[in-house]
């Protein structure tokens, strides 16, 4: 008798239909001879794959590289049409008391996350993950749902999407702290009166940030005082230093003399998103030169 395989589904089986329509030669082997019938039963469609050896005897390492195939074949279709359901339903499980608003951040945040990782979340991961378990499930069952295998044989790639879901919801939780940090900087800017009409931030060739006013005049601040910046040490928040004095001298203008460094473009941004169109970056001046700041 033939070999058959079923591969069925209760949600998307057109969508599995249409990925397997080439199956013939996308599955077919040297040696092989594949028919692919339709059949549905109850809430259920399934495709049968029956499988014709054109050798007397059927070749095993033939039926093991048929295997293969069907596996890369339905471990794509889980990727592509199931992962972004199991991601939703982990949200709304997990993190059920998030607002609607709040649920759709975090699952942006995680399909980018699973786009652009490189790390354990990284995509060929995850598919070599699934693949894994597909082929050691087809070597001893020819019948598969694939919404049963993936509730009960895929434990360790849903794993792996609950600590996505997580690791987005951390992210999305900093960046909320984040922005409400930078609302409550910009109120304490608002309410204040200037100080004084421009202030320069420069970074000195010494790694020590210095504040100028509108004549280039050296601005005596407290909050400046040792106020060195040591890309090393992590223990001192200098970009909080840093922002104080801003804030207590509440500029009506911020004109930064600051090198584009891996190490200052988060302070920058910080200044930036605080003093809003206040806040500028200077085209290159003396102030810039003098310290060997090259400016675009």
């Amino acid at each position: 008798m033939s070999p058959c395989y079923q591969l069925g589904s209760a949600k998307y089986f057109d969508l599995i239909r249409e990925k397997f329509k080439s199956a013939p030669s996308s599955l077919g082997l040297e040696g092989l001879d594949i028919n692919v019938l339709e059949q549905h039963l109850g809430n259920y469609g399934f495709l049968n794959f029956n499988i014709e050896f054109l050798d007397s005897e059927p070749p095993g390492e033939l039926g093991v590289l048929f295997n293969r195939k069907l596996a890369k074949l339905i471990a794509e279709l889980i990727l592509d049409i199931w992962e972004a359901e199991l991601v939703e339903q982990i949200i709304r499980t997990q993190y059920y008391y998030f607002n609607k608003e709040e649920q759709a951040s975090v699952l942006v945040r995680v399909f980018n996350l699973l786009v652009d990782s490189e790390d354990r979340f990284n995509r060929t991961v995850r598919w070599q993950q699934v693949l894994q378990q597909l082929t050691d499930y087809l070597c001893s069952n020819n019948r598969l749902i694939i919404e049963g295998f993936i509730n009960f044989r895929l434990k360790e790639y849903r794993e792996m999407l609950e600590e996505a879901v997580d690791q987005a919801v951390d992210d999305y939780l900093m960046e909320k702290e984040y922005d409400e940090f930078i609302r409550l900087l910009r109120y304490f800017v608002d309410i204040q009166d200037p100080k004084v009409e421009t202030i320069n931030v420069v970074l000195k060739k010494s790694g020590i940030f210095e504040l100028f006013d509108g004549n280039n005049k050296p601005i005596d601040n407290d909050y400046l005082e040792g106020f060195i910046i040591d890309f090393i040490d992590n223990e001192i928040n200098y970009e909080d230093l840093l922002i104080s004095a801003l804030i207590t001298i509440a500029p009506r203008r911020v004109i930064l003399h600051v090198p584009d460094k891996p190490q200052l473009r988060d302070t920058v941004k910080t200044i930036k998103k605080v003093f809003g169109d206040r806040a500028m970056d200077c085209s290159g001046c003396h102030l810039c030169l003098e310290q060997g700041q090259r400016k675009k």
